[in-house]
């Protein structure tokens, strides 16, 4: 294989994503109440390592199903799969290579590893073929995947899930996903089918909606985490206010984090 190719590889993973990690080790801290020891650094380390190429391979997956819309899309053309240089099939077969070898090393770890994982697939699927075209169902149902890192995070630490936390993720997540919907039709992006559907005006209450959520369930958590939740749920009022009625603020944000 020549080495241009695998570069070409390489650049399919979407390496960026792997922020999002940090959601599996809030779970484990929350495990753990936030004990940190070699033990949870060396198991989080190895839990990276299968977890994460599998979600590449996800996104791999999510590309070779969108390809026809990608070129379509003044950004998006450029991707490795949707201007030719890797073809379907290549990125195919990489993609499930992934997939089966992070499913082997999962079941090693526990089987409820494995079992998440092919939720996360199932889930993964049910969003690029189903759901992805219909408004506003396509932000909920691809918000989910972020309380479920948590999830993950909890279970292979042997914690106990507890509704607060996972709650709280799942409505910051969604929150931030109707931000970028009303960032890509502020912009008048193509590509995206339900974007069609949208509508500019709905977005921002459908957020202010989730904020007041946020704050009622704060009010109502008993735990010690309660502060940290108001805290978050003003800040997230704080934000709102500033990227819907300040244009400057709205740009800054979007170009600073490629919203």
């Amino acid at each position: 294989m020549k080495l241009s190719k695998v570069r070409l590889y390489y650049k399919l993973l979407k390496k960026r994503h792997s922020i999002f990690f940090f959601e599996v080790l809030l779970g484990a801290l929350f495990a753990l109440n936030f004990t940190v020891s070699q033990e949870f650094l060396l198991k989080s380390v190895l839990i990276f390592c299968i977890f994460q190429p599998f979600y590449w391979a996800l996104y791999i997956i999510n590309d070779i199903f969108d390809v026809e819309d990608d070129r379509k899309h003044p950004i998006k053309k450029k991707r490795v799969i949707a201007s030719g240089k890797v073809s379907k099939k290549e990125a195919s077969i990489l993609a499930l290579t992934i997939i089966f070898f992070s499913f082997i090393f999962a079941t090693i770890i526990s089987p409820l590893f494995l079992f998440l994982e092919i939720l996360f697939l199932i889930l993964n699927l049910f969003y690029t073929k189903v759901f992805k075209h219909i408004a506003y169902i396509d932000s909920i149902w691809n918000s989910l995947t972020h309380p479920l890192r948590f999830i993950l995070g909890v279970l292979l630490f042997n914690g106990n899930v507890e509704f607060y936390p996972v709650i709280f993720l799942f409505v910051i997540a969604l929150a931030l996903a109707y931000i970028r919907r009303y960032k890509e039709l502020s912009a008048h992006e193509e590509g995206r089918k339900s974007l069609k559907r949208y509508k500019l005006d709905h977005i921002p209450v459908f957020v202010s909606l989730l904020l007041v959520l946020m704050f009622i369930l704060a009010l109502s958590d008993e735990s010690q985490y309660q502060n940290l939740y108001l805290y978050l749920s003003i800040f997230g009022g704080f934000f709102s206010v500033n990227y819907f009625g300040n244009e400057k603020f709205q740009n800054g944000f979007n170009k600073i984090f490629e919203f």
